[in-house]
């Protein structure tokens, strides 16, 4: 699986975001485009049988991913000091990636019907969102988040997404429409705006946009 950040498909830098927003990739970017020939050959399951061995090749042949994760992982689990367990936890998160961008493919290939999703509070949700009142929706990257968002038309109200519109994020039509946050004033005000006009605002609660005095602990 390519992690190549240069791949369009999966570009995650625009020119406007800050410079430490951006990450270089990592393989090149054709490794992507070969994923989805072999899933039109084989199916959607020969992608994520071919991510399990790509994840393989990364965590044994490429140090700069173990140094890039390294951090995290010896923060989340630093009991595991032995060789091998380090080397499993940076096989898990590589995969897990790859898995995501998977997930990726088949929603564009195949449409929100190649997967089957279940939520205990989907009742519970679609009735909140049949009052007349608006609601802010916080949502987080856990996953393939472009699946979540696919579902936000079921909704019987529009739906504003705060997001830094990039080209490739979103596979598909979207059933929402952007407000850019860096439209500073007038950002907020048309956020007020959606509230007050009974729709849902959605904006993803672990993406920190203007320091530290915007969060807040939960």
């Amino acid at each position: 699986m390519s992690l190549s950040g240069s791949d369009p498909t999966i570009s995650h830098a625009s020119v406007d975001r800050p410079a430490q927003w951006a990450e270089a990739g990592i393989g090149p970017g054709w490794r992507f485009k070969f994923f989805a020939s072999m899933m039109r050959w084989g199916g959607k399951a020969r992608g994520y049988h071919l991510a399990n061995f790509a994840a393989v090749w990364y965590a044994a042949f490429y140090p700069a991913i173990r140094r890039r994760l390294s951090p995290y992982l010896s923060r989340r689990f630093p009991k595991h000091r032995s060789v091998l367990q380090k080397w499993f936890d940076t096989f898990r998160i590589v995969q897990a990636y790859g898995t995501t961008l998977v997930d990726m493919l088949v929603l564009s290939m195949y449409g929100r019907e190649a997967f089957e999703t279940v939520s205990r509070d989907h009742e519970r949700f679609l009735q909140i969102a049949s009052q007349p009142r608006g609601f802010v929706l916080v949502l987080a990257h856990v996953g393939c988040w472009q699946i979540g968002m696919s579902t936000l038309g079921e909704l019987k109200k529009s739906v504003a997404v705060v997001m830094i519109p990039e080209p490739g994020t979103m596979v598909g039509k979207a059933p929402y429409r952007v407000i850019d946050p860096r439209g500073g004033l007038g950002a907020s005000m048309e956020m007020s705006e959606a509230l007050l006009k009974g729709e849902v605002v959605a904006v993803m609660g672990d993406r920190v946009f203007g320091g530290d005095q915007t969060t807040a602990a939960v």
